[in-house]
């Protein structure tokens, strides 16, 4: 499964959600040209800041999730933005959904977190946060695959802080052996896709790649946020 190919279809099905779609731009490139603010191969850029428009709006999402102002939030959205694949939307439940005093709390960290790691913008009318979810690369099992938050996590080993290390780890994917998804140990038994190393690291730096992701896009009434969604 490629999880990719969940971006392109979540926009076809969030383009019906109530607000019209500007005309098709004019001819040009496909992506923007980023330089990443870390290092690593998924480390987070921003193709987002050149779109027309989309600066205001980001600036606002941005203040927004920093306030933790679900009314601001929801005034950014669709009126029927996706919170899942299963149906339920609409800027109504997203504020309540923000406002639930056992799920709030959890979905405004993340949403902190994947608005701080980069903007990915496929074309020139949509965006994603965060960027890495847009430039996965094709994979066998994506499920078994996390990806590493942050630079120089350390891969030892050993399941101990202080068995030897092997390498730095830095924004790229790891692939957990066999029974470590459903484990509760502290450090993960994994294997670096890019080289193949072989050893632990700290689980609290690995991230699914289905987590939560918010998916916008440029229309007749400026860029709406389209769907909140974790899962695929």
């Amino acid at each position: 499964m490629n999880l990719r190919s969940v971006l392109p279809a979540a926009c076809a099905l969030l383009a019906g959600c109530g607000s019209a779609i500007a005309p098709p731009p004019a001819p040009g490139p496909t992506s923007v040209v980023a330089v990443p603010t870390a290092t690593g191969p998924l480390a987070p850029r921003d193709e987002c800041a050149l779109r027309p428009g989309f600066p205001a709006f980001g600036a606002a999402l941005q203040a927004a999730v920093s306030k933790k102002d679900a009314a601001a939030l929801a005034a950014l959205a669709d009126p029927g933005v996706r919170l899942d694949f299963g149906g339920s939307g609409g800027r109504d439940a997203l504020v309540q959904k923000l406002g639930d005093p056992v799920v709030g709390p959890n979905l405004w960290r993340e949403l902190a977190r994947i608005t701080a790691w980069g903007c990915a913008s496929p074309d020139p009318a949509t965006a994603t946060f965060p960027w890495f979810f847009a430039h996965l690369p094709d994979l066998d099992d994506p499920y078994s695959e996390r990806i590493v938050i942050g630079e120089g996590a350390a891969l030892r080993r050993g399941p101990l802080e202080t068995t030897p290390l092997v390498r730095k780890l830095d924004w790229e994917l790891v692939t957990l052996v066999p029974g470590e998804a459903l484990s509760d140990n502290p450090h993960a038994e994994v294997v670096a896709r890019a080289d193949k190393a072989y050893g632990y690291v700290r689980r609290g730096v690995l991230r699914p790649l289905n987590g939560l992701r918010l998916l916008a896009q440029k229309t007749a009434q400026g860029w709406k946020i389209m769907g909140l969604v974790t899962g695929d």
